[in-house]
């Protein structure tokens, strides 16, 4: 096993998400890395198209180590999954569908890497179903933003490797980890991250129109009293006025921070940078 992707979150992902470079770029929004099987049958005639068309692209992403291929991260001789394997990895997916993603997520996972599969569509399993972590994860990533097309690869990368989305993505993890944990159907998480969401906006719109009224009131009285301060060589009531500015960008800072719905503002980050 590739000891790099032990610490990364690693979307496994079929050929076909490359038909339309928005999907993967989606796709790197939530993951560290994703990771492909070209199979050691062969792919068909519309994956080797697909392969073929796209491979500028996908080199690109693996000499970035955005993308890797299967054989990269598993040290694994088993052409064909055993019986045996099939059925332990339905135990640990709890489900009787076995795509070779989830497949392969569990073999990653077996080997100490936090893989998650994603096939197409997003939610491969009805609406009454109950939610895991990994359906959690994909009904998340469908919230996510698709970037155009003609979108840098880079301009992804760096909005991941942004110190507040770090932080945010952080939230995002934890609040998806718990969602899988609650016995709640697929519907009614669907339905909570979205009030999140509305949630989040609404009060992120009120708090900027606070921020910006209460910073323009306080710049504006402690700049006329540091300025009379100065004026009459009154030094300290000058400091002071100075110090109330930082006291309400310290205030603004903390409001902010403990804004409801805070779990997802790593969704309203990317969607403000590309929707």
């Amino acid at each position: 096993m590739n000891k790099k992707f032990e610490r990364q979150f690693v979307g496994v992902v079929p050929i076909s998400i490359f038909d339309n470079l928005s999907y993967p770029k989606q796709f790197l929004l939530m993951f560290d890395c994703l990771a492909i099987d070209l199979g050691i049958k062969g792919l068909d005639k519309v994956e080797r198209s697909t392969l073929k068309s796209r491979m500028p692209e996908i080199q690109k992403l693996i000499d970035n180590e955005m993308l890797t291929l299967l054989s990269g991260l598993m040290a694994s001789n088993e052409i064909e999954p055993s019986k045996s394997a099939v059925l332990n990895a339905q135990h640990a997916l709890a489900t009787g569908v076995i795509t070779p993603e989830r497949f392969n997520a569990q073999k990653l996972r077996d080997k100490g890497i936090d893989a998650v599969a994603i096939t197409q569509p997003y939610n491969d399993a009805g609406i009454d179903g109950e939610v895991t972590r990994d359906s959690a994860i994909r009904i998340t990533l469908s919230e996510f933003p698709m970037p155009a097309v003609d979108t840098p690869w880079e301009a992804i990368r760096d909005f991941r490797l942004d110190k507040d989305a770090v932080h945010n993505f952080s939230k995002l993890k934890v609040w998806m980890n718990n969602a899988g944990k609650l016995g709640l159907k697929e519907y009614e998480i669907k339905d909570e991250l979205r009030f999140l969401i509305s949630e989040y906006s609404n009060s992120m719109s009120i708090h900027k129109l606070k921020k910006s009224s209460g910073t323009f009131e306080t710049v504006v009285t402690a700049t006329a009293s540091a300025i009379d301060g100065f004026a009459r060589l009154n030094f300290t009531d000058a400091m002071k006025s100075i110090f109330q500015i930082h006291k309400q960008d310290v205030k603004l800072l903390e409001d902010e921070i403990n804004l409801p719905g805070k779990e997802i503002a790593y969704i309203i980050g990317a969607r403000n940078r590309f929707a």
